[in-house]
């Protein structure tokens, strides 16, 4: 065997070891990667869902704040029909009050599980989208590894005469 031939045997195994090597850094590269956005997608899942509890508690408050608005106009509105002198008059307007009290109410409930459910929805989408992007990233390492292994069969395929 001569020099030249030596020479062309290592740097042919080199070529070969160092597609091999190369392509599996490549291929880690990609797993992270896609592991990453995995993970980015449960944390905002997570988020997601303490967002929507805030909300719907916002909302738990809120109704019982327009609860209590209209327990207090009703109660300002017997005081001054009382003063007035006109009692009888007072039951179809606390009715009314209290109608718009809980319909104020049933608003705010509705507004925030509204809101709730639009929190969860992205946040579920979010997950999906990280786990997709795992899936797209994973493959891209396969292919990754499939092309440092065809690179080193062509290094190693000049030294077949």
């Amino acid at each position: 065997m001569t020099a030249a031939t030596a020479f062309k045997i290592g740097f042919s195994v080199l070529g070969a070891f160092g597609s091999v090597s190369g392509s599996r850094k490549s291929a880690k590269a990609y797993q992270r990667m896609g592991d990453m956005y995995a993970q980015q997608g449960e944390e905002q899942l997570s988020y997601n869902q303490i967002a929507a509890q805030q909300t719907e508690a916002r909302g738990q408050m809120s109704a019982m704040e327009e609860t209590r608005l209209a327990e207090m106009t009703a109660s300002r509105a017997v005081a001054v029909a009382a003063a007035g002198g006109h009692v009888q008059d007072i039951i179809p307007l606390l009715a009314d009050i209290d109608g718009e009290g809980m319909y104020r109410a049933s608003v705010a409930m509705f507004e925030s599980e509204t809101e709730a459910e639009r929190l969860r929805f992205e946040g579920e989408q979010a997950r999906k989208y990280g786990y997709m992007q795992r899936d797209y990233y994973r493959d891209l390492a396969k292919a990754e590894k499939k092309r440092g292994i065809a690179g080193a069969i062509g290094s190693l395929g000049g030294l077949i005469p």
